[in-house]
C-alpha cells in the first residue's frame, strides 16, 4: 500500500519556506521539472490549509458532499490536470441562521512546506449551496480569487508530481456577511477578510495521484 502524502500544517516550517521564496530568484522550480514565474508561485500558494488559520467555527459544521467521490476517496482522473481538469461538483448543507454569503477554497499539497490553492470562490449567495460540475464560471455574486492558474482562474484541479496518494481539501464556510474585496485579491488578505466572520465550516477530503502512464 503506497503511503499518502498529507498536507503539512506546521506553521514554523510554512514561514520558513514562504520567506525563502520571496527571497528566491524571479523563477521557483516546481515538481514538474518546470520553472514558473515568482510571481505566479506566490498567488498560487499559501502557508497553510484555510481551516487552520481560521479559529474553529462554534456551529455544527457544514456537510460537504461531491458526485465525484465520496469523502477520502479517490479523485478521478478527469478531475484532475492529468486528464480533463473538470471541476467534480460541490454541494453543501445549509449555513446556520445569519448566513449571508459562502467561501469555498480548495487546496492540496505544494512545493516544500507550501499549500497549493486550486480553487478559491467567495460572496456565493446565502441561497446558492452546490457549484455544477463542469463549473467554469462562479455562480452569479460570487466572485474567483486566486489558485495556482492566476488571480482570476476557476478550477485547476489536482496536479500530484510522484505516484504516492496527496490528498485535496475543498473546504467551504459560511460567513455573516459579504466580502468586500478587490478582484486582485490574495488568499492571505481573502483569510483575513473572514476572519471573525465565519458561522459554520466544513470539508472533503479526496486524494490523487499522478496517473502511472
Amino acid at each position: 500500500m503506497r503511503a499518502h502524502r498529507p498536507v503539512a500544517i506546521s506553521a514554523r516550517r510554512r514561514a520558513g519556506a514562504w520567506a525563502a521564496t520571496l527571497g528566491a530568484s524571479a523563477l521557483v522550480a516546481s515538481g514538474a521539472g518546470a520553472a514558473v514565474p515568482k510571481w505566479l508561485f506566490a498567488v498560487g500558494h499559501a502557508k497553510a490549509l484555510a481551516v487552520t488559520l481560521i479559529a474553529p467555527a462554534k456551529q455544527s459544521p457544514l456537510t460537504v458532499t461531491s458526485p465525484a467521490f465520496a469523502d477520502g476517496g479517490a479523485v478521478p482522473c478527469s478531475n484532475t490536470q492529468y486528464c480533463g481538469n473538470v471541476f467534480p461538483g460541490l454541494s453543501w448543507s445549509a449555513g446556520p441562521a445569519g448566513t449571508r454569503s459562502y467561501v469555498v477554497i480548495m487546496q492540496g499539497p505544494g512545493e516544500g512546506a507550501e499549500v497549493s490553492l486550486h480553487l478559491t470562490v467567495f460572496n456565493i449567495p446565502a441561497g446558492v449551496t452546490h457549484l455544477p460540475a463542469g463549473m467554469t464560471n462562479p455562480p452569479s455574486g460570487a466572485s474567483l480569487g486566486p489558485n495556482v492558474h492566476g488571480l482570476h482562474h476557476a478550477y485547476a484541479g489536482p496536479h500530484p508530481h510522484d505516484a504516492g496518494r496527496s490528498e485535496y481539501h475543498l473546504q467551504v464556510f459560511a460567513l455573516d456577511s459579504r466580502l468586500h474585496l478587490s478582484r486582485s485579491v490574495t488568499f492571505d488578505e481573502l483569510i483575513a477578510a473572514m476572519r471573525g466572520h465565519v458561522l459554520a465550516d466544513g470539508q472533503l477530503v479526496g486524494f490523487a495521484a499522478k496517473p502511472s502512464t
